[in-house]
């Protein structure tokens, strides 16, 4: 750890010549506006931050070389110094030297770097308070050690999945929303095949019919025929008594064919008799009717798998759901356990609260106590805050910080706006003019 035990700035901005040595662990620096105040504490960030904080003209007007140097003490003591010279061309050019026991180091910014770590709050605890509040709850859960990226992440790959599933399952819904279904459809499609088959068999079985009929009509002709030989033959024995015997043998013969005849007609009529045609016109008709009958097979079986689709939706939804459901759980639970630098102090990753209301919300004094709690616990390489406002604090905000800088070693610059040049105020220097004027000296002209 390093404290800053001097400092010494000439012609740096609005500065002519500044020397320091703060004893006091709450160093106020006042001065009226343009003065240089603020040139001083620009002066600690330029020669400590390097050339990327530097201003873009640092050497005071009419002069053609500024200094800054400062003496870093701790386990190990550091001179630094950066210095600013205007080339004839009018470019500037910034040099730093950090010397240690050991002479001058090879690599003064890496030095400084090390120094200060990347907390730069630190160097002023109002800075937290001017955070925006997604800001200051990601400092407070860096400070805590506590890194939700990839539980952040995480969930926001299972949320945009739900999104996902959310918008399919409208449009399954849309389509769902847009189809019907049959009630007295069959549940499987029609054959057309096997239907034409059917038809086929039922017309063999008809033209059978058809053509057993035609032999029972013939039979019957067979008959009369005979009947008529029987009477012809009957006729001839009346008549013609001679030749006896012969016409009754050709009438016994007119017989048999006769009874042979009925015979055959009577076991025809008998199977004609036993014939049903089989119907045809319900088969064509199942034929005619089977498109539109397996369309609405078609229709259900889509139905269904749209219904199992909008189930399947919803049961993912309400899966991921709960997936979100049960990270926000863990996730207050971490929050719910950070270790905070000051009590009531309590965080998420939308902002911070102190006693339950948002931080801006709180006292001045409040927010600068958190302030000064958070740089603080940043433990900072260099034990130095500035606050640039503070013309804007009162007797107890200055006590609060006074005493919490005490008590954590750490020296706070203020710096304090006078409204006019020999006003008395609370303060350690005043600044007029670019130079040093004691307080007390301010004080005893008035």
């Amino acid at each position: 750890m390093h404290s800053l035990t001097r400092l010494q700035v000439e012609n740096f901005k609005r500065i002519s010549f500044v020397s320091i040595t703060p004893q006091q662990r709450s160093f106020v620096i006042a001065g009226v506006n343009d003065a240089g105040k603020s040139s001083v504490m620009d002066a600690i960030v330029c020669l400590l931050c390097g050339e990327r904080l530097s201003p873009e003209q640092p050497i005071r007007e009419g002069e053609d070389s500024a200094v800054i140097c400062a003496t870093l003490s701790g386990d190990m003591n550091y001179e630094v110094e950066r210095t600013f010279s205007r080339k004839r061309s009018g470019a500037i050019i910034s040099k730093l030297k950090v010397t240690g026991v050991d002479g001058a180091v090879a690599s003064p910014q890496s030095v400084l770097n090390a120094i200060l770590g990347s907390n730069s709050i630190a160097f002023d605890p109002l800075a937290f308070c001017r955070m925006k509040s997604k800001e200051q709850s990601e400092l407070l859960l860096q400070l805590a050690g506590v890194d939700l990226a990839a539980e952040n992440t995480a969930r926001a790959e299972i949320f945009s999945k739900r999104t996902s599933v959310v918008r399919d399952g409208k449009a399954a819904k849309a389509r769902l929303g847009g189809m019907t279904r049959h009630e007295d459809a069959p549940e499987i499609e029609v054959s057309v095949a096997d239907l034409m088959t059917e038809l086929e068999r039922r017309e063999d079985v008809n033209a059978g019919n058809s053509k057993s009929r035609a032999l029972l009509e013939a039979a019957g002709k067979e008959v009369e025929v005979a009947v008529g030989k029987v009477v012809i033959a009957e006729d001839a024995v009346v008549l013609a008594r001679l030749g006896l015997e012969e016409v009754k043998g050709r009438l016994d013969a007119t017989r048999n064919t006769l009874d042979k005849a009925t015979l055959e007609a009577a076991g025809v009529r008998s199977a004609v008799d036993q014939l049903t045609d089989e119907g045809t016109d319900d088969i064509r008709q199942q034929i005619n009717n089977a498109e539109a009958v397996n369309q609405q097979v078609r229709d259900n079986a889509a139905y269904v798998k749209a219904e199992h689709e909008v189930q399947a939706l919803l049961d993912s939804h309400q899966s991921l759901t709960r997936q979100i459901e049960s990270a926000d759980a863990k996730k207050a639970t971490t929050l719910a356990g950070l270790d905070l630098p000051i009590a009531d102090l309590a965080c998420d990753e939308e902002g911070v609260t102190l006693a339950g209301l948002p931080l801006g919300q709180a006292s001045k004094s409040e927010q600068i106590k958190t302030g000064m709690a958070v740089g603080i616990a940043q433990n900072p390489g260099l034990k130095l805050m500035m606050i640039a406002d503070g013309s804007l604090l009162g007797d107890d905000s200055l006590a609060t910080i006074d005493a919490m800088a005490d008590k954590a070693g750490m020296l706070v610059l203020i710096e304090y706006a006078m409204r006019n040049e020999g006003d008395e105020v609370p303060c350690e220097i005043v600044i007029e003019d670019g130079t040093v004027r004691a307080a007390t000296e301010a004080n005893d002209n008035d």
